[in-house]
């Protein structure tokens, strides 16, 4: 049976804005952890291109927990359109059963 989880990507200005949104994550339980990737992001904004440094959070939580992580996501983020991407994957199960044991 695979045992699959669910990534979250989602970008931020800084680590201070970072920590508090994963942090908070963490602490009610949305996903089990988080790495951070820094990073130089291009975009097109208010028509301008804009080069920024900013930061990756990978976030780890289950499929079920999706939908109420990236609400919880939006509603804490200071980005007006932040980028929130997922994607389910298959890991190892001791991974995975470490996963459920630290998300509720």
């Amino acid at each position: 049976m695979p045992s699959t989880i669910t990534l979250i990507y989602c970008t931020f200005p800084d680590e201070k804005i970072l920590k508090t949104v994963c942090d908070t994550l963490i602490n009610e339980r949305f996903i089990a952890c988080y790495n951070i990737i820094p990073i130089q992001s291009c975009y097109w904004w208010k028509d301008n291109i804009e080069n920024e440094d900013e930061l990756v959070a990978i976030l780890k939580t289950l499929p079920k927990k999706i939908d109420s992580t990236i609400a919880k996501i939006e509603n804490l983020h200071t980005y007006e359109v932040p980028c929130i991407m997922n994607w389910e994957v298959n890991c190892n199960e001791k991974y995975f059963n470490w996963i459920k044991e630290n998300v509720t």
